[in-house]
């Protein structure tokens, strides 16, 4: 009744915790952005080309039709691959090449650039769908009025979790990172769907209105802290992010690129947002610091 919007609450995982679940109103399109190298792995055993079974899982197992999917591909393409691509998701897809060393914020800049929906869907190439209605959960969230930004569970290949939003404890963490997917945390917090300072552009859905208005993601955070920044942006608008553990996806996490941090994106960080990093509204200063989970200090 306070928001207006037409939802049906059902129970959470555990008793006390509840699940509002938000009808969707009308039926926007969401422009599903994915940055790529054509890259593959083997996960779970098997060879597989990243960015085609991402497009495969969502064009198979996602139930919400009313997407288009946007590839920025890194030119040239490995052989094969946009073959594979048009055959999964035909009309619905479009291709934006990309010829510049690697910057993962403009290629999803680019991308956006060429989006005609109004909710943009951020999502890395090594993502699998694990629950059919992740969009409609995401898009029932992001139709709250000052929600700019929803965020998704994520979890590694051997079920741990990789994320369940950001934590800004003097530094970004991603909350509860490597505990085990059914873990509920303190206050079962891991169970709710909550406000959070930030959220992993791994899988986000973003109102195209308000990424236009926060200027996308920063180009000198070609790697790293891209998210971390764009979340600190649209609070700062104030704007509000929301993090749902009811969207589950895999995320097998930089298999194709050895993880390191620039210290020139580190020096950005902390010049931009000193303040924020160490003030996180959502974390209590009661707990210990420097740490990706909620543990009392100790005395």
């Amino acid at each position: 009744d306070r928001t207006g919007r037409r939802a049906t609450v059902v129970d959470g995982v555990v008793p006390g915790v509840y699940r509002v679940q938000r009808e969707i109103e009308g039926d926007p399109l969401v422009s599903v952005v994915i940055p790529t190298r054509g890259d593959s792995a083997r996960v779970w055993g098997v060879e597989r080309c990243f960015v085609v079974e991402a497009v495969r899982s969502l064009v198979e197992r996602a139930r919400y039709t009313n997407i288009e999917i946007i590839v920025v591909m890194d030119a040239p393409a490995p052989a094969g691959v946009i073959e594979k691509l048009e055959r999964l998701a035909g009309d619905r897809l479009k291709i934006v090449w990309y010829d510049k060393p690697f910057n993962f914020s403009e290629k999803v800049n680019l991308g956006a650039a060429h989006a005609a929906g109004e909710l943009v869907l951020l999502l890395n190439d090594d993502i699998e769908v694990e629950t059919p209605d992740f969009i409609e959960t995401m898009v029932g969230l992001i139709q709250e009025g000052d929600v700019a930004m929803v965020g998704a569970k994520l979890l590694f290949a051997d079920g741990r979790l990789q994320h369940a939003g950001h934590l800004y404890n003097h530094d970004p963490f991603h909350a509860y990172f490597g505990y085990p997917a059914n873990h509920l945390g303190e206050s079962s917090v891991l169970a709710c769907q909550r406000e959070t300072s930030g959220v992993t552009a791994a899988c986000a859905l973003v109102k195209m209105s308000i990424w236009n208005e926060v200027g996308g993601l920063t180009p000198e955070l070609a790697a790293n802290f891209n998210d971390v920044d764009l979340s600190l942006k649209i609070r700062a608008k104030g704007y509000r992010i929301l993090w749902t553990p009811y969207a589950v996806l895999y995320h097998f996490e930089s298999m194709t690129r050895i993880p390191t941090v620039n210290l020139d994106e580190l020096k950005v960080m902390r010049e931009r947002w000193a303040t924020p990093l160490k003030n996180d509204p959502y974390h209590n200063p009661n707990f210990e610091p420097l740490r990706d989970d909620w543990v009392l200090r100790s005395r």
